[in-house]
């Protein structure tokens, strides 16, 4: 019987204690969903299963409100201190996270321009490797299915570190070219960075894209124009800044442009005049042609390598290259200069040829260019000095004789010449 009594006793107390331990405490309630309870500072040490994942909760809650915001951008009011600048203001503060989830909807893609101009200026904005990386990948034209000013990102990444620059080159986008070419202004060219300059002068796949893509006249010009400054600019930088054998691969290389040029399409059309500060009118080859004689004029090479060059081109190209050997103050070429001028179909080449003969010619082509002032047929659009003009702002457009307005300076800069000779 006592045993018995004892095992009563035991089962009855090991119930009680049971009943005990899952009693809840008066005020505290649990959470049959979240299974999380409202527990005191004192008893969290005494059920930490039951609480809260806090940190892991309001990482949730902060990468939900960085995606809505990234993805409301292009929605929000730009402006000072209006709805979008807090949003770029307050994704900021998030740095990689905000980069994070601003990559991850470029990739899903489909997004407006206004969007893609926005997340630049967030990435602008944050001063990590990351937002670097992205505004690289950005202003190289990666996500091809999201509307985005390459430029723009160019331009922000090369405010946070210049010597970004470089990497840019491998775009075909002119615009960000000539962003990068004008903060390299001055960088000596080595081997890797040659074959990029190389790249840009040669861009084929942008001129593909102008022959087959949908584009307005507007933004067809555009383009045109830029591309044609990218590719003046990469020569510039390419004769200035080699010597030695990389100066020799730069004449090449642009020798191997102007051959090109005659199969631009539309190479002979007549550009239209800028509103503001319009010059004489130029077909798209003359702009080519006086775009590169200027390079090869500035190459840190002899007037012989010039001469070799010129003697494997044929047409516009050679007649480039004759001019820029006159610009070098190169007299053995007059002769080809004569026959450059003489050549009707040769445009305005023939203008800038007179020129030359101007400042490598003597008394003796006195008659001939006084022929070419009074009799010369040329007519192109340009600027036209008012009546009584007070001033060099004070002109209007119409036509004009290019190259007689060429012989006349050509006539009093001999003449000068001649005048100096003489007082000697």
């Amino acid at each position: 019987m006592r045993l018995v009594a004892i095992w009563f006793l035991v089962v009855f107390l090991f119930g009680t204690w049971g009943c005990t331990s899952n009693t809840q405490p008066t005020g505290q309630s649990q959470d049959l969903v979240t299974g999380s309870v409202n527990a005191t500072a004192g008893d969290q040490d005494k059920v930490p299963h039951l609480l809260p994942a806090e940190p892991a909760i309001q990482g949730t809650i902060t990468n939900r409100i960085i995606e809505d915001t990234v993805d409301r951008l292009d929605r929000l009011k730009p402006g000072n201190g209006m709805e979008q600048d807090q949003a770029i203001a307050t994704l900021a503060q998030h740095d990689d996270d905000a980069v994070a989830e601003i990559e991850r909807q470029l990739v899903n893609g489909d997004r407006d321009y206004g969007w893609g101009h926005a997340v630049v200026r967030v990435l602008g904005a944050i001063d990590t490797e990351k937002a670097r990386t992205l505004l690289r990948r950005m202003a190289l034209g990666e996500f091809c299915d999201v509307d985005i000013n390459k430029a723009w990102a160019a331009q922000k990444l090369i405010a946070y570190d210049r010597g970004e620059a470089s990497n840019l080159l491998a775009s075909t986008d002119p615009e960000v070219i000539v962003d990068a070419l004008n903060v390299m202004e001055g960088q000596p060219i080595d081997d890797k960075l040659m074959v990029l300059l190389k790249k840009c002068l040669d861009n084929k796949e942008l001129e593909q894209r102008l022959a087959v893509e949908d584009m307005t006249a507007t933004q067809r010009e555009l383009t045109i124009l830029n591309l044609r400054l990218a590719q003046r600019s990469t020569a510039m930088f390419m004769a200035a800044g080699t010597t030695g054998e990389l100066a020799n691969e730069a004449v090449e290389a642009i020798g191997k442009a102007l051959s090109a040029v005659a199969d631009l399409p539309e190479v002979d059309a007549l550009l239209p005049l800028p509103s503001k500060h319009p010059g004489t009118e130029h077909t798209l080859g003359e702009q080519y042609y006086y775009a590169y004689a200027g390079a090869l004029a500035s190459a840190n090479v002899d007037d012989q390598t010039l001469h070799d060059l010129a003697k494997q081109l044929h047409g516009r190209a050679k007649d480039a290259v004759i001019l820029a050997l006159a610009w070098r103050s190169d007299k053995s070429v007059h002769e080809d200069l004569v026959k450059v001028v003489q050549d009707v179909q040769a445009g305005l080449l023939r203008a800038w040829a007179v020129r030359a003969l101007g400042e490598i010619s003597t008394q003796d082509d006195l008659p001939f260019l006084r022929t070419l002032a009074e009799n010369d047929t040329l007519i192109r659009e340009g600027p036209v000095s008012q009546p009584l003009s007070r001033g060099p702002g004070d002109v209007s457009v119409g036509s004009t004789h290019p190259v007689c307005e060429a012989a006349k300076d050509a006539i009093l800069a001999i003449e000068a010449r001649a005048n100096e000779e003489e007082n000697k």
